[in-house]
């Protein structure tokens, strides 16, 4: 993984961690991880560029991943990243095609929730 990769996933392990207040985290040049309160609990957040491409839930143990239609192999290394951090869940593609799956393949739900491992 690349060292911004590993920064933001740090990041948002040590945001989840906290119990109030949040703290805004530069992991690279267009890399930002950063809390919020919504209706669906505490957040943390990985922007990439404008986009916040993964959503953690700690309260709920899920992870939300959206890729706004970017499908580039930057915003895929780190959606991968971050569901395998956080779900054990692979993503892969084939033929233009993004997958998801542990156990045989499932189609990539953008905007899909990923139940966190334990």
């Amino acid at each position: 993984m690349s060292e911004v990769v590993d920064g933001a996933l740090a990041a948002m392990d040590s945001l989840a961690g906290e119990q109030e207040g949040f703290l805004s985290v530069r992991a690279g040049n267009n890399d930002r991880v950063y809390g919020e309160d919504t209706p669906d609990g505490r957040c943390i957040v990985w922007q990439y560029h404008d986009t916040a491409i993964v959503r953690l839930y700690p309260d709920v143990h899920a992870v939300k991943v959206w890729t706004e239609g970017w499908h580039t192999a930057t915003t895929k290394e780190r959606i991968a990243a971050a569901l395998r951090h956080f779900c054990d869940e692979s993503l892969y593609q084939k033929n233009w095609v993004w997958y998801t799956g542990r156990n045989g393949k499932k189609f990539f739900v953008d905007g899909g929730l990923y139940p966190m491992r334990d």
